[in-house]
C-alpha cells in the first residue's frame, strides 16, 4: 500500500492562521511607526500616507480574513511580497512622490 504524501510543515493549515495574524500585526506596527514619524519627527504627511496605503489595505484585508476565518495562501504571499518590496524601496518612493507633488 502506498502511504499518503506528507505535506511540508510550512503548508499546515494552522500556519495560514499564524501568517495571517503576523500580517495583521505587521500592518498595525507599520502604521503606528508612520504615525509616530509624521507626528513627532515632522515627516511629510501626504507622502507617508500615500506610501502607507498598500499596508493599510493589507491590514484591513488581514483583519477581515481573520474575522471571517478565511485563510488564503495567495493573500499571504502577496502581502509578504508587498511588504518586502515597499520596505526595500520606501525611501526612494517617498522622495519621488514628494517631487511629483511639489
Amino acid at each position: 500500500m502506498s502511504e499518503p504524501k506528507k505535506q511540508p510543515p510550512i503548508l499546515n493549515p494552522k500556519n495560514k492562521v499564524v501568517f495571517n495574524k503576523i500580517i495583521l500585526i505587521y500592518a498595525i506596527f507599520y502604521l503606528a511607526l508612520k504615525a509616530y514619524a509624521i507626528i513627532f519627527m515632522d515627516q511629510w504627511l501626504l507622502e507617508n500616507f500615500i506610501i502607507s496605503i498598500p499596508i493599510l489595505i493589507m491590514g484591513l484585508l488581514a483583519f477581515y480574513f481573520q474575522k471571517q476565518q478565511i485563510q488564503n495562501w495567495a493573500f499571504i504571499l502577496l502581502s509578504i511580497g508587498t511588504a518586502i518590496l515597499l520596505r526595500l524601496n520606501e525611501t526612494e518612493w517617498i522622495l519621488h512622490i514628494h517631487d511629483l507633488i511639489n
